[in-house]
């Protein structure tokens, strides 16, 4: 996502797979080191990761916090700031509704950016998780300007 004169432009998305036969330690290593080609390829200036939540299953939530921790120390290494957000607030804010399901959601986030895709729902939840992140960073851009010209 790129924010190019307030409005967000799509660059990429999609995901990286892992595959689950390899060791934690594996995957986790595979993982942080796409990730990290990724982060230098596109150089962004802001990152935006999801809450940790409790879903139907506290494994994959487990998981989800080991994937949380490879992300957060690859932009910690580059100084670059992370806004954190709820599943609920990313789909309430693209999608008009916090319960909006992956694929209502993927529909407002592709209309959104005027793109299509025939990336896996993951791919567009960060998408639409980006898309929010952005739009959040314009506005507060915004408001920082106005109150240093003291609008």
């Amino acid at each position: 996502m790129s924010l190019f004169e307030g409005e967000a432009k799509h660059v990429s998305h999609g995901t990286i797979e892992v595959g689950g036969k390899k060791s934690i330690e594996e995957r986790m290593k595979y993982l942080g080191e796409e990730f990290s080609q990724m982060l230098d390829q596109y150089k962004p200036n802001q990152a935006v990761i999801e809450k940790i939540f409790l879903g139907k299953s506290p494994q994959s939530a487990f998981v989800l916090g080991q994937v949380r921790g490879v992300f957060i120390y690859e932009f910690a290494r580059r100084e670059i700031p992370i806004i954190e957000l709820s599943p609920r607030s990313i789909k309430k804010g693209i999608a008009g509704n916090g319960a909006a399901s992956k694929e209502e959601l993927r529909l407002w986030t592709l209309a959104s950016l005027e793109i299509e895709s025939q990336e896996k729902l993951d791919a567009t939840d960060a998408l639409a998780m980006a898309l929010y992140g952005a739009r959040a960073y314009n506005v507060e851009q915004r408001l920082s300007r106005n109150a240093e010209e003291g609008l």
